[in-house]
């Protein structure tokens, strides 16, 4: 059975992007205040190349590989051409909003 196509929803896709900005800010905050270092991880990074993504997290943490297990599950690139679609038509209208607010 076929998985259902997502549906187009700018107001949606702001959302979950600020969220995500959000998310990250707060994370490097708590770095901050705990005095943590903070290390990036791209998730396309992973997807592309799981083992060298985890060889330089062991290497900056200094934590052995094995508590970087990714699991028995492959990982899987999510573009696709309903991303590209998507992609697109977002920057579209980001761009169009951006322009309608603009002074």
């Amino acid at each position: 059975k076929e998985a259902a196509q997502p549906e187009y929803d700018f107001s949606d896709i702001l959302k979950r992007l600020d969220n995500a900005g959000f998310g990250n800010k707060m994370i490097r905050q708590i770095c901050s205040v705990y005095e943590l270092k903070h290390i990036s991880v791209i998730y396309e990074d992973l997807v592309a190349d799981p083992v060298m993504t985890l060889a330089r997290l062991h290497k900056e943490t200094g934590l052995p590989l094995q508590q970087f297990n990714i699991g028995a599950r492959a990982l899987e690139k999510q573009a696709g051409h309903i991303n590209q679609e998507f992609s697109t038509r977002f920057k579209q209208e980001f761009i169009e909003n951006c322009n309608a607010t603009a002074p």
